[in-house]
């Protein structure tokens, strides 16, 4: 068991391009963008589609999506816009089905509109073969996000599903725990709904626990998930003893990587926790690190130690 103080960033470009079916999120996805992007020469395009596809997305022509397999937004100054994104949604629907596994549309200003647009494409089946989506930074609400999470059976391949650093809550994590329910994701690998320290996420115990209730009774499965990234959100004690009964179970016997970082935890929630993951030999990374706000008593390190490195 290694405990880091932040999450591993890969730094070495070829390196990066490989994993990028590995660890979405991460740098990978800005080094792949530079591989598969044109930089444009000309005047800003008038028709909405070229100024979407080529100018803000970098293709070689409006008519190439089909055999695309990533797309990129890689360009701080080219964000798209809910227009944007209605626009690529149509493309997608025009054109497909396509081949694209993984979309990285983070950091641009489409919010709810957009979302609900791409969530669109991806239950008219443009998207059979979507893996991996990376929304972070996009300025969507649980609107959005309920949208995607509603359309995942619809891309029976989907697996990962990013979405930090937005607004997201109980509403919106009620609704990923009904579409696991019917069983509308079952390949998931990994998720990360972190939350920012200045910008907090607000999933809190309402509905965490009652997941992670159903995941420890066999409801909810997640058989395959490698990596939850929970970190700045409102989840207390009771959603972390939750949780770790679900390991212990059995329930969550690939999960490797656990951030749980700036949630109102105490000693008693991560002393559960860390009791459960010591008995799951594929977790190797976990990070509980207490709230900067100290709304709750510290953990003391020794309470993991001793439970961990006995």
């Amino acid at each position: 068991m290694v405990f880091h103080t932040d999450p591993q960033v890969h730094t070495d470009p070829q390196r990066a391009v490989k994993l990028a079916d590995r660890i979405p999120g991460t740098s990978a996805a800005r080094y792949m963008g530079r591989d598969v992007h044109k930089e444009w020469v000309g005047p800003l395009p008038t028709d909405p589609l070229e100024l979407c596809l080529e100018y803000k997305l970098g293709f070689d022509d409006v008519s190439d999506l089909e055999e695309k397999k990533c797309v990129v937004t890689f360009d701080e100054r080219k964000k798209l816009t809910a227009e944007d994104a209605k626009v690529f949604a149509q493309a997608l629907i025009d054109q497909g089905p396509t081949n694209i596994e993984y979309l990285f549309l983070a950091g641009n200003e489409f919010g709810d509109e957009g979302l609900a647009a791409i969530a669109h494409a991806m239950e008219e089946g443009a998207l059979p073969k979507l893996l991996t989506v990376d929304f972070s930074r996009d300025k969507a609400t649980d609107a959005g996000f309920i949208c995607i999470v509603n359309a995942i059976k619809h891309c029976r391949q989907f697996r990962d599903l990013i979405f930090a650093e937005n607004t997201l809550g109980d509403t919106g994590f009620a609704a990923l725990h009904q579409v696991m329910l019917r069983d509308e994701w079952p390949n998931i690998e990994r998720l990360n709904l972190a939350g920012t320290q200045f910008s907090r996420h607000t999933i809190s115990d309402a509905s965490f626990v009652p997941f992670a209730t159903d995941l420890a009774d066999g409801k909810v499965k997640a058989l395959r998930l490698e990596e939850l990234e929970m970190s700045d959100n409102d989840i207390r004690d009771a959603g972390y003893a939750a949780f770790a009964v679900a390991i212990q179970r059995g329930n969550l016997r690939k999960l490797r990587s656990l951030y749980f970082v700036a949630n109102l935890i105490t000693d008693e929630g991560a002393g559960a926790l860390a009791a459960a993951i010591a008995n799951n030999k594929r977790t190797k990374v976990c990070h509980l690190a207490p709230s900067p706000k100290r709304l709750l008593p510290l953990i003391h390190r020794r309470t993991l130690k001793a439970i961990l490195f006995p």
